[in-house]
């Protein structure tokens, strides 16, 4: 029994088959664990980069379009979230280019941007198509009687169909007579 196993495992070696299955999967795991490190690293950083942003956007006196980095980045060398980037500057630099990017200039800090009224404009312009499609959307914004002219159209059936109304109502009539008839 347990001799003879032993003999052919050591003699015949291991299915080669198996050895490879076993190498693949260890491969893919291998793998897995690497791109896992990586999605890990990446989102580090992620979170490093938005507390730096998240200080930016707090600090006081508030930063400007105008401002330089190389100026102001004094005020933030205590700051954990610039100290988390160490000894990198030029990713420090790029953040704060970004932000200040989206910052306004402050001539325009009470005027909607340009990007906002072009959402509105959008916003309107699919309200208004929505509009076209709806019949109860017909009925607002309109006059009472006006509204009352739609709800009458809507209501009331012309007398061609009154018509087929009652030929509709005939015909299923009789059905029903033949059926009850059928079932007797």
């Amino acid at each position: 029994g347990r001799k003879q196993w032993y003999q052919r495992r050591v003699r015949g070696g291991i299915d080669k088959g198996n050895i490879k299955l076993h190498f693949l999967s260890l491969l893919e795991k291998a793998e897995a664990r690497e791109k896992e490190a990586q999605r890990a690293e990446e989102r580090k950083l992620r979170r490093k980069e938005a507390a730096f942003k998240h200080m930016l956007k707090d600090a006081n006196p508030p930063i400007t379009a105008e401002d330089e980095w190389s100026k102001i980045k004094s005020r933030f060398e205590k700051d954990p979230a610039y100290v988390a980037f160490s000894d990198d500057d030029k990713s420090r630099s790029k953040l704060f280019k970004d932000f200040a990017a989206s910052l306004e200039p402050e001539s325009n800090s009470d005027d909607y941007s340009e990007k906002h009224k072009k959402k509105r404009h959008k916003k309107e312009k699919k309200h208004k198509h929505r509009a076209k499609r709806s019949p109860s959307y017909d009925m607002t914004g309109s006059s009472d009687e006006d509204r009352k002219k739609k709800q009458k159209k809507t209501e009331e059936p012309s007398d061609e169909e009154k018509e087929d109304n009652k030929r509709k109502e005939k015909k299923s009539k009789k059905k029903s007579k033949k059926k009850k008839k059928e079932k007797n």
